[in-house]
């Protein structure tokens, strides 16, 4: 029963994992326990890769996806020189191993299930997320598990990380807002309403910033690009009832939730005390600070893979490792080579998708824009997937 099952829906069960990886792989934690589940996952998903009927060597054999594992490769190459003369090469060996596990992997597997979806399989995929937003934001109301202290990473059944929560969230409500919008059955927008709803209340209650303002910026691009070429005015009517709930629930259970107003309190302290009311503020701005003295002083060829969190720690007593900007950090650890190779694909990719494909794009723009000011180079997978699934000739959902 259990072997007809995965049969039969052999397709919709590795996308479904497929997403729970990249999600995964959003940790920029290097603690023990983020290799465990890195690990664990990407073995669970190369298996359900290998045991798919669809799964054929051939289809890694083409120009195209040679084209793309060269450019991989590339990146790893820069990465790898860069430790001869990195101040801290063991950290920079972790975050190779960290970007094998996270971009790298997940690449190789969307560019396999690009060659397997089909319109059926996204919707049923959107439909078990949409199910799955709700449940998770259900039980947060109810356990409260979000620690707001600096400890984010406990791994814990009763302790998430607000971080990883709100990337979940903030991704799958935006792919929820693709179909929603085109969606002409009442039960699949009952659901999507539903999950919406459920989702921006989600958001509040666990207050990720960056997940928030890549989402916001991201929707209002989309749902603006919809109005304008597909003469859509019914958007409005669809996307403001399940905003009207959320804030709704957001007034009667404002008084159990006390990290949201008190991180969104530390946010305005950026424009009164320059963030240091909010160690996590005044950390990144110290962060950008020494980034620009280091691009000075080693322009060419920056500091090496990993060596931002020696020259950090030698000029601040707050711990980071990285300057939570993905631009600042390939100039920093990988000079001009590692920065001009990434912003000739960002402008590639940018022009192959922008036209041609709108929910490309708009992935693409939320990782962009997270990666601006959250994580590191190996956790922020989602822009990685979206440069190079631009870059390979399988633009399936138009």
């Amino acid at each position: 029963m259990i072997i007809n099952f995965y049969k039969k829906n052999e397709n919709l069960i590795l996308i479904l994992f497929a997403y729970l990886h990249l999600i995964l792989s959003t940790i920029s934690n290097y603690g023990t326990a983020s290799y465990i589940i890195k690990f664990s996952s990407l073995f669970f998903l190369s298996t359900l890769i290998l045991l798919n009927t669809n799964f054929n060597i051939s289809i890694y054999i083409s120009r195209s996806f040679g084209k793309i594992l060269f450019l991989l490769i590339l990146f790893l190459l820069i990465f790898s020189v860069s430790l001869f003369y990195s101040k801290n090469r063991a950290f920079g060996i972790e975050k190779i191993i960290h970007f094998l596990l996270g971009p790298f992997f997940m690449v190789i597997v969307i560019y396999f299930i690009s060659q397997i979806m089909k319109n059926a399989d996204f919707k049923s995929f959107t439909a078990i997320i949409a199910v799955l937003l709700i449940v998770s934001v259900l039980i947060a109301a109810v356990v409260n598990p979000f620690d707001f202290s600096e400890k984010y990473y406990q791994f814990r059944i009763g302790n998430w990380s607000h971080i990883i929560f709100g990337i979940f969230i903030a991704l799958t409500l935006l792919l929820i807002l693709f179909s929603y919008i085109n969606e002409t059955n009442l039960k699949y927008n009952f659901l999507y309403s539903a999950a919406l709803f459920t989702g921006i209340y989600g958001l509040y209650a666990s207050i990720p910033r960056g997940s928030i303002i890549a989402l916001s910026v991201t929707s209002v691009i989309f749902i603006l690009y919809n109005i304008i070429k597909f003469k859509q005015k019914n958007i409005f009517i669809k996307i403001i009832i399940p905003i009207a709930i959320s804030l709704i629930l957001m007034l009667i259970f404002q008084r159990e939730i006390k990290g949201p107003e008190k991180s969104i309190q530390k946010v305005f302290s950026v424009l009164t005390d320059k963030g240091y009311g909010d160690i996590s503020i005044q950390s990144r701005l110290m962060a950008y600070e020494i980034s620009i003295k280091m691009i000075k002083d080693s322009p060419l060829t920056g500091v090496g893979f990993g060596g931002f969190k020696s020259f950090y720690e030698s000029e601040f007593p707050i711990e980071l490792e990285y300057p939570h900007n993905i631009f600042l950090e390939f100039q920093t650890e990988t000079g001009i080579s590692g920065s001009v190779l990434f912003v000739l694909l960002l402008v590639i990719s940018l022009k192959k998708i922008k036209k041609n494909n709108i929910m490309v794009f708009s992935v693409f723009l939320f990782g962009f824009i997270y990666a601006l000011f959250s994580k590191d180079i190996p956790s922020n997978t989602i822009i990685f997937v979206s440069i190079f699934y631009a870059l390979s000739d399988n633009h399936i959902m138009n």
